[in-house]
């Protein structure tokens, strides 16, 4: 298993301060994983869209590929910023 690292010490004092402008911090919900990647699909297109290279995929594409580590992952190790609701 992989090292992990401290906390650092502020990181209750950074987080505080993204919670008071509104964006949460939760582990990725592994029994709405479908859900959780449309949001991932989302956030991806819009920030790499514009990358030298980039090929945009099809949402069923990008589920198809990362569908298969639903097994394998520790949802408390990927965590999601939202802010509203939204990735």
């Amino acid at each position: 298993m992989a090292h992990l690292e401290p906390v650092p010490e502020d990181f209750h004092q950074r987080k505080s301060a993204f919670e008071a402008k509104g964006i949460t911090f939760r582990a990725i919900d592994p029994h709405h994983f479908d859900s959780e990647l449309e949001k991932l699909y989302t956030l991806n297109t819009l920030a790499f869209q514009n990358n030298f290279l980039y090929t945009p995929i099809t949402l069923e594409e990008f589920k198809n590929k990362y569908r298969p580590i639903q097994q394998i992952i520790q949802p408390e190790l990927i965590m999601m910023a939202e802010d509203r609701m939204e990735i």
